[in-house]
């Protein structure tokens, strides 16, 4: 079985990192928004756009 080198495993943990970073973001997002009048009309037109996710997978 391959060991993962250093440089691998740093970058595996950046992603994965900056996964977490993102779903506690969006989470908290929503929680906000929630609170407000028409908040999730708000949080779904703004996370309906693809940019977000190609930037996010890119």
């Amino acid at each position: 079985m391959a060991e993962m080198t250093d440089r691998r495993r740093r970058a595996a943990v950046r992603v994965l990192a900056g996964v977490a970073g993102l779903l506690t973001l969006g989470a908290w997002t929503g929680w906000r928004e929630r609170r407000r009048s028409g908040g999730l009309i708000l949080a779904a037109q703004l996370l309906d756009r693809p940019t977000v996710f190609t930037v996010a997978v890119g």
